[in-house]
């Protein structure tokens, strides 16, 4: 998108500012989460004869699938990006970048809570609201079912 743009010229240092709605934004599709809600990057793009840097800030908030049952968990973040880039043409389009600040920053294992009891894995119920029906016979594989035997 063009928000995402910085147009080069002569200058050495440009300084950006971009406020969108996180929809605005297309999300790698490794990125686990949503955008929602207003965000803000701001930084700067420095270029010299040995290097280019890339660095900014960027604020807002995600909405992540619980790791255990699924429900939507929403997270503010606010990280730091810092990249030595390659420059090719006579603009930066900074969706890449934005993009590989949440794929690094993004969380292994998010909760919705510390003691989130998860799905069933039987019947996909959600263990938070209550037990199931299944009773641990059901969850026995019968391939593994002569394993029982020797507890």
């Amino acid at each position: 998108m063009a928000i995402f743009k910085i147009q080069l010229n002569e200058r050495k240092t440009y300084p950006f500012e971009i406020a969108f709605m996180g929809d605005d934004l297309t999300l790698d599709p490794e990125i686990t989460a949503q955008l929602t809600g207003e965000w803000f990057v701001k930084g700067n793009l420095r270029l010299s004869d040995t290097e280019n840097l890339l660095n900014f800030d960027i604020k807002g908030r995600l909405i992540y699938p619980c790791s255990r049952c699924l429900k939507p968990v929403e997270k503010d973040l606010d990280y730091h990006f810092d990249d030595h880039i390659d420059i090719d043409g006579d603009s930066v389009d900074l969706t890449e970048f934005i993009n590989d600040s949440l794929f690094i920053n993004e969380p292994t294992s998010i909760l919705c809570r510390e003691d989130c009891k998860g799905l069933c894995p039987m019947c996909g119920k959600d263990l938070n609201e209550g037990p199931c029906g299944c009773t641990p016979e059901e969850e026995i594989d019968p391939r593994l079912e002569v394993l029982k035997d020797l507890l």
